[in-house]
């Protein structure tokens, strides 16, 4: 697969880990994300299958107005908010090959339940991953069968580091290059 070079807008997101995703994740697999924003005109871009779950409705008109929004490949979901019970109601047990946990709720609440949404050869990508309730949230996951990547550095927007961390399952390693 062919490196997806940045005249796209780019996820706000630890630059390490967006050069991961570009040289691993194929542009046929179906992601989630919670909490739109830069990372969704990304994937629309890269013509990935999307679902988007936003609380801010201002936002969602912004994204289906872009020239790169196709309704057959891209949902957009007002939600009231980034809750398990708003999340869980919208999705009805769906698999997915990306998960994202980025969105301005409490991320560590919703964490366990997201892992549960992700295919088992797929990642779960969670932002921020250096927030103390983020990062216990990530060790009950590790103590659960998952294994990470952990970006640290800097990225877009901001002028100091961060953590961008990349769940797998222990006993299965992402294959999602396209040969």
């Amino acid at each position: 697969m062919k490196a997806v070079l940045h005249e796209l807008p780019i996820p706000w997101w630890t630059y390490a880990s967006i050069q991961y995703v570009d040289q691993t994740i194929s542009t046929k697999s179906r992601i989630l994300e919670i909490g739109g924003g830069n990372s969704s005109l990304y994937w629309m871009g890269r013509g990935n299958q999307l679902v988007t779950l936003e609380t801010d409705p201002i936002w969602i008109n912004v994204l289906t107005l872009d020239q790169r929004f196709d309704l057959e490949k891209h949902q957009i979901i007002h939600i009231p908010n980034e809750d398990l019970g708003s999340i869980s109601k919208e999705l009805d047990n769906q698999l997915f090959d990306v998960v994202i946990n980025d969105g301005s709720g409490d991320r560590a609440s919703i964490g366990e339940y997201l892992a549960t949404m992700v295919n088992e050869n797929g990642i779960l990508i969670w932002d921020n991953s250096e927030r103390e309730s983020d990062r216990n949230a990530i060790k009950c996951l590790k103590l659960n069968g998952w294994d990470t990547l952990e970006f640290y550095g800097i990225g877009p927007i901001n002028a100091y580091a961060w953590q961008t961390t990349i769940l797998f399952r222990s006993d299965s390693k992402p294959q999602f290059m396209e040969e």
